[in-house]
């Protein structure tokens, strides 16, 4: 059985990203959150994960962009592509983007011989974070 899963950093709409900070919190003269940072990320977890024994690799860029697409696309801010669809702001993934994270998530976990619908939760789920602190 495996011990460690490692998951990957995801694609990032630099551009979109920058739109909604600059809403929220004012100009933002240096773009935080760039593609191509967080692809060295990614390719940094995964060398990682080669590294370990016993440890087996979730690519969130092979599941948003599709496998054949991750290590080849040459991925600009300036340009949409179809995973930006998959984000609320840039950074943060919609109802879809989290949907296909999940999913990945959970077949990961049935490959190591785990049950994700049943593994039991370290921490309580947010919502009921979110309504204990409204009481």
């Amino acid at each position: 059985k495996h011990g460690v899963v490692v998951i990957t950093a995801p694609p990032v709409d630099g551009e979109a990203w920058r739109r909604f900070a600059e809403l929220k919190y004012g100009p933002c003269p240096i773009p935080n959150r760039l593609t191509s940072r967080t692809r060295d990320f990614r390719n940094a977890a995964i060398e990682v994960s080669k590294e370990v024994e016993g440890c087996v690799c979730f690519d969130t860029y092979a599941a948003l962009m599709g496998a054949d697409n991750a290590d080849t696309h040459n991925c600009t801010d300036e340009t949409r592509h179809p995973w930006m669809d998959l984000y609320e702001d840039g950074l943060h993934f919609n109802a879809k983007g989290g949907a296909i994270i999940g999913e990945g998530l959970l077949k990961v976990f049935s490959s190591i011989g785990l049950d994700g619908e049943t593994m039991p939760f370290a921490l309580p789920p947010f919502l009921d974070i979110v309504a204990g602190a409204k009481a």
